[in-house]
């Protein structure tokens, strides 16, 4: 009997998680401070910064302590997901080892063992998934609600006319030093918006 070959893709988050989700958060670039804006060329009153949107709302304090609590609440589903793609990978090791011992009935009932685990291990991988990443926009949308102004507010403060979007696709050729005010809008997002820390009580 022919052995189905099947490998569940562990679900990571997204912006997307580190654990969940369509994207990992635990591959988000830290954000770096940056100093004032560069000045554009003459004749152009005003300054021209960039900023990288997701970075700067995943390296907040906020949203590092999202991700962390997206990792405790999705972990037993992972855990879960963990154990099937393993039991799939024993059952496939002993239907390849007995594929001229066994008997057409054994290999079928294990082959039926196969299936049953990688049809559950879809369903959760869906609904983790979808859970996933309803609970990543939560946050992220939450986040950008309250960053906007403070984006703004610096802008008219450091002369700036546009502020442009990077990202990890869309990276510029150049950037001089000092236009990248990522690291600049988290700093100011923490100051105006601290994370209580948990602390173990006796």
């Amino acid at each position: 009997m022919r052995v189905k070959s099947f490998v569940f893709v562990t679900t990571v988050c997204l912006l997307c998680t580190g654990v969940l989700a369509a994207q990992s958060f635990e591959k988000v670039p830290e954000a770096k401070q940056a100093a004032p804006a560069t000045a554009v060329p003459a004749g152009v009153s005003g300054k021209i910064a960039m900023i990288n949107v997701q970075v700067a709302l995943l390296n907040t304090q906020e949203g590092k302590k999202g991700v962390q609590d997206f990792q405790a609440r999705f972990r037993p589903q992972q855990i879960e997901l963990e154990s099937l793609r393993k039991e799939v990978s024993e059952y496939q090791a002993r239907l390849r080892a007995g594929a001229r011992t066994l008997s057409p009935d054994a290999q079928a009932e294990i082959q039926r063992e196969i299936d049953k685990r990688v049809k559950k291990g879809r369903r959760l991988e869906e609904d983790l998934q979808e859970e996933s990443q309803l609970a990543q926009n939560e946050l992220l949308n939450r986040i950008s609600v309250k960053i906007k102004p403070i984006i703004d507010q610096y802008a008219k403060q450091n002369n700036l006319i546009l502020i442009l979007p990077i990202s990890q696709q869309t990276l510029p050729i150049y950037v001089a030093p000092g236009v990248d005010i990522t690291g600049e809008i988290v700093k100011l997002y923490d100051q105006a918006n601290p994370v209580a820390v948990a602390t173990s009580s006796n």
